[in-house]
């Protein structure tokens, strides 16, 4: 776990069985006292609290049996709780002042019991002996009417001083809070930054809550951090935790508590933390040149690595970007901006190469452990999922998996002059949508130019059969007329002749049928094969949670495809010797072959007593012969004809599908825009042009005309395009383009030497003239049109930034520290992946960073940000959540950076490091002081 502050769910004001209004049994012996802290500690965990504080009256006397309950704690198994799961426990009490009002006092969680006393006698109660079952009667503290005297009182002594807080009440109304007329002058003069309330923060009303947030100037907008607490006196704890906040924490003191109150916004919470749900949890490197081992662990919400340059904050989360396989954006066409990529390559050849290093990230998605190892040798990534084995993945899955928004130094600042990468914030967030719709795309894709094939190959076969047609036509009357011209044959020898094509039109019919007997045998084989494997397994059944359930539909069903098959053999078989109907159909067949054959028989002997007529019946024969492969192939097609259905429908159905899914992906697109504008404050205007983007078609299409010999075609096409993009229905006017071209590529020059050539209206508008039309014609294909059909117009968002109410210039022209301002108000607005960012001030103006640091408050909630940074606002003001220091391994030497420490604004440790490295030290912080006159 990393060591920066977390939320703790705390109540702050709980008394114990020496209460005098104690509700309930009193322990007395030793024994007694023990169980019932046992039973304290084990309510607490039962109803969700991690830390209280214990806060009789004027009385210490309880703390250390609830204390020892708490550190000897034992989970279900009998193990003792880690130490970092226990209950934390506050020394504390309740004090009656002389102002009037009441006070908490509140310990660190580790002062010393011995010291307690102490305590009370810098205050100057006299508590009674710790063994009596109540403490002693409360006298109010009249010599303390100031709370101002308080804390000087309490800080005449240095083992209490920096290890307290005190928090007056502030309940609405009661003669004991400090929220009462005639208590303005304390309120001001109080070093308090936090105050208690007896019961919710629903109880104040709307005045004080305002007074209490910093809103009212007669209370100099003086803001506490505000501590709802149960204020518990029973003795089956039946109000415990019942009011509460969140407070957030590195080490339990009361440092930390004063931290919280004057970070109130995002340290003390009065409903259940939001916390990012895809974080990065910690760093792990082998080893490396520059650092040496690294083990970082990283916080759920704001983290911030601060230290001299070149002491490693840029390595780290270079090692982190490259450990998840992030892409930096390439800029290497600006001339003032550094090539991202290679700097990131260098880093990894010098430091991680050479000592043959595996970088290892732990992230978690939805509570889900996972685990990207990459190895710097050769370049191998493999994941880890749950409790899976690693298993070898491919880069982009990692970054699909975990899409990180990631920058560099002064790489914000350079992502507004490239339309791609502000492209890259509207479509990041929809990532896995738009990848879903460009799937999807692809298989209608193929399903269209399948159809489309299907429909070529039904037209072609429709004329075809069209063509063969009029030549069976012409053949049978040539048949005809040539039977005529035997002469001297009988009235009965006639009448053979012109049965002759009625029975070769039989014969075709029977022919015909057989096909179709013989597809139907394929199609019952066919789906024979396919059902044989249906249906699908359960999988591991015992594994589900209703086996029962899916084992009896799992009989079911396979009885049904049993059926299924077993109805497949019986069609199979209709046509097995012995089936009545086959029986039957094989007969009548048998009667008409017989007719058939005797026909022939007859057929054959009238054209050899037409035997004088040689060299007609020659001609006859050739006819015959002719006719019966026409009529072949003619049925052939036919049955091929049929068996394409109507692919027309299929073709439209996929084309019309196809053309829907980028109906949605512009709706989402153009609801992005609407989102990166309002996430911006308006600092961005983001608008969709929907099938603006015309480049890819440009580029077909002169490829496609290459060599046509039309004058001027570029500038004509580049007209042609332009009318598209800057139409009001860019893919309307799109599709009218492509009905001109379909109707041209459809001409068959071949089979008219002089084609009509239809009208078309978008080319004559761009220039094309008839000439032109007709070589356009002749250069497109079916095919090669069907490919322009499926090119896919880009939805082209363009981004203005606001100068000022109501004016707008492109985002380009803004300045860097503008451009960076709003976009990184769009990335710390956002819901989403965890934010990398290295030294974010250096892209924006210093006058913004406060503004920018009241963005972090609230983005933290819902995305996980590392940054790395110099500017104490960004880091104090910030409230980062974990502080991890870098510096030199030797100061001397400035060759190598180490991580000297980590921690939050609560440890003494790193309050002195962000001092020293941020403020150049306590002394250069005064002198500023001083000279800016505060």
């Amino acid at each position: 776990m990393d060591r920066g502050a977390h939320f703790r769910h705390c109540d702050f004001q709980v008394h114990t069985p020496r209460d005098l209004n104690w509700d309930g049994e009193r322990p007395v012996t030793e024994e007694e006292r023990s169980d019932y802290a046992k039973r304290f500690i084990k309510a607490c965990r039962d109803k969700g609290l991690d830390a209280v504080a214990i806060t009789d009256h004027h009385d210490f006397g309880f703390f250390p049996h609830i204390r020892k309950a708490s550190r000897n704690e034992v989970d279900e198994a009998g193990a003792p709780v880690p130490e970092e799961d226990r209950i934390t426990v506050f020394p504390g009490m309740e004090l009656t002042l002389g102002i009037p009002c009441q006070a908490l006092l509140i310990l660190d969680a580790d002062f010393p019991v011995n010291l307690l006393a102490a305590v009370c006698n810098a205050l100057t109660i006299t508590p009674n002996d710790a063994a009596e079952i109540k403490h002693a009667q409360i006298q109010r503290l009249d010599n303390f009417r100031d709370l101002r005297e308080l804390h000087a009182r309490l800080d005449e002594h240095d083992f209490i001083r920096r290890r307290y807080i005190i928090l007056p009440n502030i309940s609405s109304g009661g003669k004991h809070t400090l929220q009462r007329e005639g208590f303005l002058a304390h309120y001001k003069s109080m070093p308090c930054v936090g105050g208690y309330l007896d019961g919710p923060v629903k109880q104040l009303g709307v005045g004080d809550r305002r007074i209490l947030d910093g809103l009212v100037s007669e209370y100099d907008n003086k803001p506490l951090g505000i501590f709802p607490t149960s204020d518990n006196r029973q003795h089956d704890f039946g109000v415990l935790g019942d009011h509460t906040a969140w407070v957030k924490w590195a080490q339990p003191t009361a440092e930390a508590l004063r931290q919280a109150c004057l970070a109130r916004s995002t340290r003390i919470l009065h409903e259940a933390p939001q916390l990012p749900s895809l974080v990065i949890e910690s760093l792990h490197v082998s080893n490396s040149k520059f650092m040496g081992p690294i083990d970082l662990y990283f916080n759920a919400q704001f983290n911030c690595l601060i230290g001299g340059r070149g002491t490693g904050k840029s390595t780290l989360l270079e090692y982190v970007r490259w450990g998840l396989c992030d892409q930096p954006i390439k800029v290497t066409d600006l001339d003032d901006v550094p090539d991202y990529q290679t700097k990131r390559n260098t880093l990894i050849n010098n430091t991680l190469k050479p000592y043959n290093a595996t970088v290892d990230v732990h992230f978690s998605i939805n509570g889900v452990k996972h685990i990207v190892r990459r190895k710097a040798e050769s370049g191998d990534v493999s994941l880890k999922v749950g409790d899976d084995g690693f298993k070898d993945v491919r880069e982009k899955d990692v970054r699909e998996l975990l899409p990180l928004h990631a920058y560099s130094q002064k790489q914000l600042s350079a992502v507004g002059v490239r339309n791609e990468e502000l492209l890259r914030f509207v479509e990041s967030p929809i990532r896995s949508r738009l990848n879903e719709i460009k799937s999807l795309g692809g298989d209608h894709v193929a399903r269209i130019r399948n159809s489309y094939s299907q429909v070529r190959r039904k037209k072609s076969l429709s004329q075809d059969i069209a063509r063969q047609e009029v030549e069976l036509a012409s053949l049978e009357k040539q048949l005809s007329q040539l039977q005529k011209g035997l002469k001297g044959l009988s009235d009965d020898d006639r009448k053979v002749l012109d049965d002759h094509k009625l029975y070769l039109n039989e014969k075709s019919t029977f022919e015909t049928w057989g096909r179709n007997i013989e597809k139907l045998r394929q199609v019952v084989s066919a789906a024979k094969s396919e059902l044989s494997a249906l249906p699908s397994s359960i999988g591991d059944e015992d594994a589900m949670p209703n086996k029962d359930d899916l084992s009896n539909s799992h009989t079911v069903l396979s009885s049904l495809f049993s059926s299924a098959r077993q109805k497949l053999d019986e069609a199979e078989n209709l046509f097995a010797e012995g089936e009545d109907d086959w029986r039957r159909y094989t007969s009548f067949k048998r009667d008409w072959q017989a007719k058939f054959d005797a026909h022939e028989k007859q057929y054959e002997a009238v054209k050899e007593r037409a035997v004088e007529h040689e060299s007609l019946l020659k001609q006859i024969s050739s006819v015959e012969g002719r006719l019966k492969t026409l009529k072949e192939t003619i049925s052939h097609r036919k049955t091929d004809l049929e068996s394409h259905g109507t692919p027309e429908v299929e073709y439209e159905s996929a084309r019309s599908q196809w053309m829907d899914l980028f109906r949605q992906k512009a709706e989402l697109l153009d609801e992005r825009c609407r989102e990166l504008t309002e996430l911006s404050g308006e600092m961005i205007l983001a608008t969709l042009k929907r099938g603006g983007g015309v480049k890819v078609v440009l580029e077909k299409l002169q490829t496609l005309l290459e060599g046509t010999g039309i004058r001027t075609q570029a500038k004509k096409l580049e007209d042609l395009c332009s009318a598209v993009s800057e139409a009001e229905d860019c893919p309307g006017q799109w599709q009218a383009v492509l009905h001109d071209l379909q109707l041209l590529s459809e001409i068959d020059f071949d089979d008219a030497s002089d084609p009509d050539i239809p009208a078309c209206p978008t080319l004559s508008a761009a220039g094309f003239s008839n000439s032109d039309i007709e070589k356009v014609a002749k250069k497109l294909t079916t095919d090669n049109w069907l490919d322009l059909s499926l090119l896919e117009l880009e939805d082209t968002p363009t981004f203005q930034y606001r100068v000022r109410e109501g004016e707008y210039v492109p985002f380009v022209d803004a300045s860097a520290g503008q451009q960076a301002t709003a976009l990184l108000r769009v990335l710390l607005n956002q819901v989403g992946p965890p934010l990398v960012i290295d030294q974010p001030e250096d892209d924006l103006d210093n006058q913004v960073i406060l503004e920018i640091v009241e963005e972090i408050w609230a983005a933290k909630k819902n995305r996980q940000i590392i940054f790395s940074s110099h500017n104490a606002n960004v880091v104090v003001n910030g409230d980062a959540d974990l502080v991890v220091c870098c510096d030199y391994r030797t100061t001397s030497d400035q060759s190598g950076g180490k991580i000297k420490c980590e921690g939050a604004i609560d440890i003494p440790d790193i309050r002195s490091e962000i001092t020293q490295v941020m403020e150049g030290g306590k002394t250069a912080f005064l002198m500023r002081q001083d000279k800016y006159g505060f």
